[in-house]
């Protein structure tokens, strides 16, 4: 599917191959003759390791295998390869796990891209030190299924291995991938995909790998974007980002944890493209408003049990989704999901055969078009 994958130049690194570092660096055992193979087996690395891998099994046995487990006859047979997942931080973790079945993950965030695994046999100290930073700033992921907006500006991309591009390393090689290739990526004037060096005042605007489970042949790619995405920057200053998603054409769209931001008008351009461009939306609440999908052309199932939102978004309650999961749940989710993860629910939007691929419209204004809000109980679309 990838043959264009061998063009790749792999980032230079200056001791281990990128997939050794990461490894390393997660707190799995590198390759036999590693440079990095001495380090690997000293007390500090171990220790740190037994640490990390409590933390890693006690997910595992209470998320991912469950979440595994569910998607296989949920998730995983939706229509789509490739798997768009705005608003997602470094969250690779999850759209793996919920879309096994896909060759390629586009996600966008805000989050610092920061620098790829790279270390040499000699740097046993800033390894160990990237592997306690790396730990404490996926702690809260791993606890309740998603990245918190505040903890990630205060731990995400402030030291090079808690950028996005450590931290997709580390959740690749931890789910057993090995890790084939990676470049840091931006546009050109002309809006193509072009490696990126800072050095060379290329500045990186995003970052590529190409990975592969391991023990198998298909190569994968996931390529994670940095940039403002609400309509007054997305459609202007970051139209090459805007154009490139555009040009992805069908895609299967992942929301969780999303801040209720497609319910402003800000955020309506992306959410034009996303029923526009849709085979499937699988979201919680703060996602895809329940109200675009449920009035025709897309055919809902829903999942687990309703919980009014949070008291950072008091004001996104939605009456109709609390009714419809009420009375038309599919049973509950055996796993954390969303911001009410002890109470979790999931909504799976396929796209009806009605409803054909379209062009999505897009006003391009932070203050025009259609808002959700709850006002007295009941949801207002204006």
């Amino acid at each position: 599917m990838f043959g264009w994958c061998v063009l790749l130049v792999a980032t230079a690194l200056a001791g281990a191959p990128l997939d050794d570092s990461a490894r390393a660096m997660a707190g799995l055992p590198v390759a036999d003759g590693s440079p990095l193979a001495p380090v690997t087996s000293r007390p500090r690395w171990a220790e740190e390791r037994a640490t990390v891998d409590k933390v890693w099994n006690d997910y595992v046995a209470d998320d991912l295998d469950p979440i595994r487990a569910w998607a296989t006859n949920q998730t995983a047979t939706l229509p789509g390869r490739t798997v768009f997942y705005p608003f997602s931080g470094p969250d690779v973790l999850n759209a793996v796990a919920f879309y096994p079945q896909a060759n390629e993950y586009l996600m966008l965030g805000l989050e610092r891209i920061g620098k790829l695994p790279d270390y040499g046999p000699g740097e046993e100290a800033r390894l160990v030190k990237d592997m306690q930073l790396t730990r404490k700033a996926m702690r809260v992921v791993l606890q309740v299924g998603y990245f918190i907006t505040m903890n990630m500006s205060a731990e995400v991309g402030t030291s090079d291995a808690t950028g996005v591009a450590g931290m997709l390393s580390w959740f690749l090689v931890r789910t057993d991938h090995e890790l084939r290739s990676a470049r840091h990526v931006t546009f050109d004037a002309k809006g193509r995909l072009i490696e990126a060096d800072a050095q060379k005042g290329i500045v990186p605007t995003g970052v590529e790998i190409v990975f592969r489970k391991r023990g198998e042949t298909q190569d994968r790619v996931v390529r994670y974007f940095r940039g403002d995405i609400q309509d007054s920057h997305f459609t202007t200053y970051r139209k090459a980002l805007w154009d490139y998603v555009v040009s992805k054409g069908e895609v299967l769209t992942y929301l969780k944890a999303a801040s209720y931001l497609m319910f402003t008008r800000s955020f309506d351009d992306i959410r034009a493209l996303i029923l526009a461009r849709s085979t499937a939306i699988v979201s919680d609440d703060s996602g895809m408003p329940w109200h675009f999908v449920s009035r025709g052309g897309w055919e809902t199932r829903l999942y687990g049990q309703y919980h009014k939102p949070i008291a950072d978004f008091a004001g996104r309650c939605q009456p109709e989704l609390q009714t419809a999961l009420a009375s038309g749940s599919r049973g509950t989710l055996p796993f954390d999901y969303g911001y009410t993860w002890y109470t979790p629910h999931m909504v799976v939007s396929v796209r009806a055969p009605g409803n054909p691929i379209g062009t999505p419209v897009f006003d391009r204004s932070s203050t025009t078009g259609l808002g959700v809000s709850c006002y007295g109980g009941r949801t207002v679309v204006r």
